[in-house]
């Protein structure tokens, strides 16, 4: 049984990682519309602009997404939406791992 579990994880990788993505944002957009009091449009530009900044940036180095998780927390706490900003930051670290399950294949 733990095989063919096994088995279809990683087969379906792909799949799933765009399917956990998909879920990702749709906890963001609720947790910012109902425990943060936010509007889903501005939360969702947000999302749109970590997908866009993960695409742009997921050949760089390490260290250039911590500075970017560093500057998203630090715009949070200037803006006084810590919790937002970070949940922005885990949906940009996790556009990556996911661009880095569709690039698995391809070497520069």
């Amino acid at each position: 049984m733990k095989d063919q579990v096994k088995d279809y994880i990683v087969s379906h990788k792909k799949v799933l990682s765009i399917a956990f993505l998909c879920v990702m944002v749709i906890v963001v957009n609720l947790i910012a519309a109902l425990a943060l009091k936010i509007s889903i449009v501005p939360v969702c530009l947000l999302i749109i602009l970590e997908a866009a900044m993960a695409g742009c940036l997921h050949h760089v180095e390490l260290w250039v997404h911590g500075l970017v998780v560093i500057a998203q927390i630090i715009a949070g706490v200037l803006a006084h939406q810590v919790l937002l900003m970070v949940l922005c930051a885990v949906i940009y670290i996790f556009a990556l791992v996911v661009l880095q399950v569709f690039c698995e294949g391809d070497h520069e």
